[in-house]
C-alpha cells in the first residue's frame, strides 16, 4: 500500500511543489514542478502559423508574445497556411535550444478515458479482456443520446475503467466531452496566445493513474492542494482516501520525510545495496546505463548462487530507481555475469514482473549475449535530475546577473 505526500519546498533557491509516493515508507516515485509553470505539457492554447518549412516537414508558430512553437506537419490540420490561428497542445516543454513542441490534435486524459481530436473512433485498452472491452464499449455508447462519441473526437477507454461504477464513468465522460466541445468551438475564434485548457495539477495526474486500492493515505500541508483533491475526489474519484492536512508548523512536512536529502541522493551515481554490492547509474543523451557491482562480496563473487542473489536484489533496486528518477527511453543494465541459463531466465522474469508495478508503461526487451538487459520506458515528463539541473542553472544565472544578493 502507498502513501502520497504533497508539499512545498525550495530547491536551489526556487520554490517547487513536490509529490512523493512512498511504498512501505520508502520513496518510489517523485514529481516536482515550479510554481509558475505557465506553458507546461498538456496546456491547450491558440497559436498562429508563422512559417511552414516543407523541407523538414514542420511549421513554426507563435503566441503573439514572443513564445515560439514547433509543429510537425504530420500533427497539423489539413490545408495549413501562414497567418492561420488554431488550438494546439504542448507535447514537450522547451529544452535547451529546442522549441516547445505542439500538436494540433489536443488530447484530454482522465482517470478512465482519453479524448483526442480525431475521427470519432471508440476503442478500449488492449489490456482489458475481450468481455470487459465489449461491456465498457456498450456502456459508453449509452452515455450519449446520440449513441456515442461525436464524429470529430476519438475516445480511448482506459484499463482503470474496469473497476469503476457506471456513474463514475459517466461523470468523467461527460466532463471531458464538455471541455473538448469548448476547445473545439472557441479555438478558432480567439486571438493567438489564448489559453483554452490548463491540465490538471501534476500531483493529481500522478495520483489519478494509480489504482485507488493501492493508495492508503494522501497527506499535504497545503490547504489549496487539499481543496483541489477534495473536489476531485467528490466529483470523479470517490473511492480514493480523503486527503489529510498536516498542520505542525514546527516541523515542515518536507523535513519530516527527509525530502532534501532524498533529492540530493537522486543526483548521486552510486546506489548501495544491502548486501554490500552497489549500482552505478549514468545518463547519456541516447540511453541510461546501470552497472551492477558485487562490491564487498569480492571474496565470494565466483559462487553462482551468491551472484544470482545479488542480481535479484539489484533488480528490485533498479526498478525503484527507474521510477524514482523518472528515467525513460532505453535503459541498459549490466548485471554480474551468471553461468546458469535458468538463473538468467529467472532474472529476466523477475525484472518483467517488477516493471509491471510501474504506472508508466515499461518492459524488458531482451538480454544480449554479454548479459546486458535492455529495458524501455515511455517518457511522460522529464527525468527528475534534468529538472533539478534546470533549477540549478537558473539559480547560478540569477547570481551572476545580480538578481540574488549574497551576504559576504
Amino acid at each position: 500500500m502507498n502513501k502520497a505526500v504533497i508539499t512545498r519546498m525550495e530547491l536551489y533557491g526556487s520554490p517547487v511543489l513536490a509529490c512523493v509516493l512512498l511504498s512501505d515508507a520508502k520513496p518510489v516515485e517523485i514529481r516536482i514542478e515550479g510554481e509558475n509553470s505557465e506553458k507546461r505539457e498538456g496546456t491547450v492554447l491558440t497559436a498562429m502559423v508563422e512559417r511552414i518549412a516543407v523541407n523538414i516537414q514542420a511549421a513554426f508558430l507563435h503566441d503573439g508574445s514572443g513564445t515560439h512553437f514547433y509543429l510537425p506537419l504530420k500533427n497539423a490540420p489539413a490545408g495549413l497556411k501562414c497567418g492561420q490561428v488554431f488550438p494546439v497542445q504542448i507535447t514537450r516543454e522547451k529544452s535547451g535550444t529546442k522549441l516547445i513542441s505542439v500538436t494540433a490534435r489536443p488530447s484530454l486524459p482522465g482517470r478512465y478515458f482519453v479524448m483526442t481530436f480525431g475521427e470519432g473512433a471508440l476503442r478500449a485498452s488492449r489490456k482489458l479482456t475481450g468481455e470487459e472491452q465489449k461491456r465498457l464499449l456498450g456502456l459508453v455508447r449509452s452515455f450519449d443520446c446520440e449513441g456515442g462519441p461525436d464524429a470529430e473526437t476519438d475516445i480511448m477507454i482506459r484499463t482503470n475503467a474496469s473497476c469503476a461504477s457506471a456513474a463514475e464513468l459517466e461523470r468523467e465522460y461527460l466532463a471531458l466531452k464538455c471541455i473538448m466541445k469548448k476547445i473545439r468551438s472557441t479555438g478558432t475564434m480567439r486571438k493567438s496566445g489564448s489559453v483554452l485548457y490548463r491540465p490538471e495539477p501534476f500531483y493529481l495526474v500522478m495520483l489519478r493513474d494509480i489504482p485507488a486500492d493501492q493508495i492508503r493515505e494522501i497527506v499535504t500541508d497545503l490547504p489549496e492542494v487539499k481543496e483541489t483533491l477534495d473536489v476531485w475526489r467528490e466529483n470523479l474519484a470517490e473511492t480514493f482516501p480523503a486527503t489529510r492536512l498536516y498542520t505542525d508548523a514546527r516541523l515542515p512536512l518536507y523535513r519530516l520525510y527527509g525530502f532534501t536529502s532524498l533529492f540530493e541522493k537522486i543526483l548521486e551515481e552510486k546506489v548501495w545495496l544491502d548486501s554490500g554490492g552497489f549500482l552505478v547509474i549514468q545518463r547519456t543523451e541516447a540511453f541510461t546505463a546501470i552497472d551492477v557491482n558485487s562490491g564487498k562480496n569480492t571474496q565470494k563473487k565466483e559462487k553462482e548462487e551468491v551472484i544470482y542473489r545479488l542480481n535479484m536484489e539489484a533488480a528490485q533496486e533498479i526498478c525503484r530507481q527507474i521510477r524514482l528518477r523518472n528515467l525513460s527511453g532505453a535503459v541498459l543494465v549490466d548485471f554480474v555475469n551468471m553461468e546458469d541459463p535458468g538463473h538468467l531466465e529467472a532474472l529476466k522474469s523477475e525484472m518483467a514482473r517488477l516493471l509491471k508495478e510501474d504506472r508508466i508503461h515499461s518492459g524488458v526487451v531482451d538480454i544480449t549475449k554479454l548479459q546486458i538487459m535492455e529495458i524501455t520506458r515511455n517518457k511522460t515528463s522529464p527525468p527528475v535530475a534534468e529538472i533539478l539541473d534546470r533549477l540549478r542553472k537558473k539559480s547560478e544565472k540569477q547570481v551572476k546577473t545580480g538578481e540574488i544578493l549574497i551576504d559576504e
